[in-house]
């Protein structure tokens, strides 16, 4: 087994271990609400990033900016590492934190270096998107996955998403919502 398998086994595990119930009593046309696991300060446990709630075909995702190197990722990783699998059709909501001393934010794009959202209501906060949320701030933003295709969940303020901050969000045709978190990738730019 490789260290990327063990990893990504061990991530797995604990993820699952981890989930915390938090769109429960959602009904078919409620908007999924916000993830509310709180993330531990210790390494050896993992947070609950992904709430999956296959009923209502909602889910939440929690992303951390600045979690591992107080800059450029999100949930530890960078250059596209974080890849986020959700299938066409489904609700999703996603709250930004900022740890990070930077300002931040995130935003569904096309590609490298867009700037408007693939769906509507696809960025966090919409009105600063360039700007971003200063530390210790939350975002919440929700949207529907409406196509098939692979995009790119991209901090928008000028210059983080060529320093890596950004990861891959793939809308599928079916199956369930998923998430990985692989291997630091120290490239610039990239595809997902």
């Amino acid at each position: 087994m490789t260290p990327r398998e063990r990893l990504r086994g061990a991530v797995t595990a604990v993820g699952l271990g981890a989930i915390v119930v938090v769109l429960a009593g959602c009904g078919a046309g409620s908007a999924a609400p916000a993830p509310k696991a709180t993330p531990s300060a210790s390494p050896a446990t993992a947070p609950a990033y992904l709430d999956v709630q296959p009923a209502t075909r909602d889910v939440a995702l929690l992303v951390i900016a600045g979690q591992r190197t107080g800059g450029f990722d999100l949930n530890g990783t960078e250059n596209g590492a974080m890849r986020f699998v959700v299938p066409v059709g489904w609700r999703v909501a996603v709250t930004l934190r900022n740890r990070s001393t930077l300002r931040n934010s995130l935003a569904v794009v096309a590609a490298a270096g867009s700037r408007t959202p693939v769906f509507a209501g696809a960025g966090a906060p919409l009105r600063a998107l360039g700007y971003g949320i200063g530390q210790a701030e939350q975002a919440v933003f929700r949207f529907r996955a409406t196509r098939v295709g692979t995009y790119r969940l991209a901090s928008l303020v000028s210059g983080h998403e060529a320093s890596g901050m950004w990861a891959a969000l793939v809308v599928v045709r079916g199956g369930r919502p998923s998430l990985s978190l692989g291997q630091v990738h120290r490239t610039q730019g990239g595809r997902p």
